[in-house]
């Protein structure tokens, strides 16, 4: 347990993207092409679509931070001076996350490989466990009842 948590808020998540992306183009070159009879027209309009409404989340949720007034570290989030809980972080908690999480889907579709399009899930199951868990416990920590309630009423992805 005591390992695990050496991993906690260790490695940003977009170099944690970065490396799923990498494997992502690596696993698709060794396992082939998605089993979808979809012409490559559908399939690269959909990623360009996931690329382009990933990159609104980020840089919504960055704005967003920038514009309150706090960090935008993820590494340090007890360094938040403010709960930001309008804007797009009144649809998601984790709109950067999120957004990386639909870019990697993008690529996914780009490189054409099923097992690319299974590696967001991974990263969303290694963001949660090592970055967005942590986060919260601290957030509680810092903002209580405030941020208690805002969990209850927004979801985290």
């Amino acid at each position: 347990m005591m390992m695990i948590k050496k991993f906690e808020l260790l490695i940003p998540p977009p170099l944690v993207a970065l490396f799923f992306l990498l494997l992502a183009w690596l696993l698709g070159k060794w396992f082939g092409l998605v089993p979808f009879d979809l012409p490559p027209v559908w399939l690269y309009g959909m990623g360009f679509l996931l690329l382009v409404l990933g990159g609104f989340f980020m840089l919504a949720g960055v704005s967003s931070f920038r514009h309150a007034g706090t960090t935008v570290n993820p590494k340090q989030p007890q360094e938040a001076s403010k709960l930001v809980t309008t804007g797009i972080f009144s649809v998601t908690r984790n709109p950067m996350y999120l957004g990386l999480f639909l870019l990697l889907m993008s690529f996914g579709l780009f490189f054409s490989s099923w097992v690319s399009l299974l590696l967001p899930v991974l990263f969303a199951g290694y963001i949660n466990f090592f970055q967005i868990i942590p986060e919260e416990k601290i957030l509680a920590k810092k903002f209580g009842k405030k941020y208690k309630d805002y969990c209850a009423d927004v979801r985290r992805w």
